[in-house]
């Protein structure tokens, strides 16, 4: 069983965004907020924002609708981009 380090979660996560930039499935490019990086059992969540607004404090930066979590697995290739719903689990139905 791999696990992944939470450097390497950081790389892969901005290395997701990345491809959805170059694939043209997103019109911004996005990256990782590296001090949001959460270790759970299984896997990593972190917040995520625009690259465009990476120098801009954070109370200037645009809202996103939508915008939950990233989260990446620490033992398979898994990805997945979570909603911001009020009720929902994100890591445990991630992790299931």
């Amino acid at each position: 069983m791999k696990t992944l380090t939470k450097e390497a979660a950081i790389q892969r996560g901005n290395q997701y965004f990345n491809d959805l930039y170059n694939a043209r499935a997103c019109s911004d490019q996005f990256y990782v907020l590296e001090n949001t990086v959460h270790e759970h059992d299984l896997c990593f969540s972190m917040a995520w924002h625009l690259v465009k607004e990476k120098h801009l404090p954070s109370s200037r930066w645009s809202s996103i609708v939508g915008g939950g979590p990233l989260f990446i697995s620490k033992i398979s290739s898994h990805i997945g981009l979570a909603g911001s719903g009020l009720y929902y689990d994100g890591v445990g139905d991630f992790e299931l």
